[in-house]
């Protein structure tokens, strides 16, 4: 895990928006001999994604979600 507090990480990865906001995401990372990172893979969260069984859930029903997605606060 990494904290993207006062530094720029998340926006050299793409992963902030240009206003300032993030995506939400997730990237995978690995070392190399000589000691450099390299990033092998990434992914955003959101309506459909993998991460969230909810939407397996959804994908059973007849109308699936039906326009739903989620809020940050209802």
């Amino acid at each position: 895990m990494y904290s993207c507090s006062e530094n720029s990480f998340a926006k050299d990865v793409g992963f902030q928006t240009d206003d300032g906001g993030y995506w939400p995401d997730i990237s995978a990372f690995k070392k190399s001999p000589d000691g450099m990172m390299h990033r092998i893979s990434k992914a955003y969260f959101g309506p459909g994604d993998d991460f969230c069984s909810t939407w397996h859930f959804f994908d059973l029903l007849a109308d699936g979600p039906a326009g739903w997605e989620p809020k940050y606060s209802y």
